[in-house]
């Protein structure tokens, strides 16, 4: 089933922190997310212009994902210290034009 919902996150951070951020993503945060219903996939990418700069694209069914969604994960200690060490860039959530 494809969502009707794209979110867009990104962030930029220094190069020593990019193993950290990297590390995270992958064991903490997106696994918690796509736990929850609602949270369909997660994708990451490098801007290869920029490699400190992090695209994080998520697929969700649909706006009702946010109501329902339990953030107190992002505010666990680690989290909290990786949010500390990043400028947020971006965030934009897209929804679906059409099928």
């Amino acid at each position: 089933m494809a969502g009707s919902v794209v979110m867009t996150v990104v962030l930029e951070t220094e190069p020593e922190m990019l193993d950290e951020l990297d590390e995270w993503y992958d064991t903490e945060h997106i696994p918690a997310l796509l736990a929850q219903p609602g949270w369909l996939s997660a994708r990451r990418f490098r801007d290869a212009a920029n490699p400190n700069r992090v695209l994080a694209v998520y697929e969700l069914e649909d706006e009702s994902t946010f109501a329902t969604t339990d953030f107190s994960q992002m505010a666990e200690e680690r989290s909290a210290a990786i949010f500390a060490k990043v400028s947020l860039v971006d965030q934009t959530v897209w929804s679906a034009m059409a099928d």
